[in-house]
């Protein structure tokens, strides 16, 4: 008897600790990653003239921290 009374308990109590732990949710705020596209240079169109249009090749000469392992 004792056994189903503190497994009652600990049910009671889980259930409480499990409520309680998400009763205050912070909302998601704006994103900060930048989406927006860069200007492109003279250097961009010539490499774009090329390689990218000959030869159906992609060439990143710039840093993108989103290309790389953390």
């Amino acid at each position: 008897m004792k056994i189903i009374k503190y497994s009652k308990i600990a049910v009671l109590f889980l259930t409480l600790a499990s409520l309680a732990s998400c009763s205050n949710d912070d909302q998601v705020g704006e994103s900060q990653l930048d989406y927006n596209q860069p200007i492109k240079t003279a250097l961009d169109n010539w490499i774009g003239v090329n390689y990218l249009t000959p030869y159906n090749i992609n060439v990143q000469y710039k840093w993108n921290q989103n290309t790389v392992d953390n």
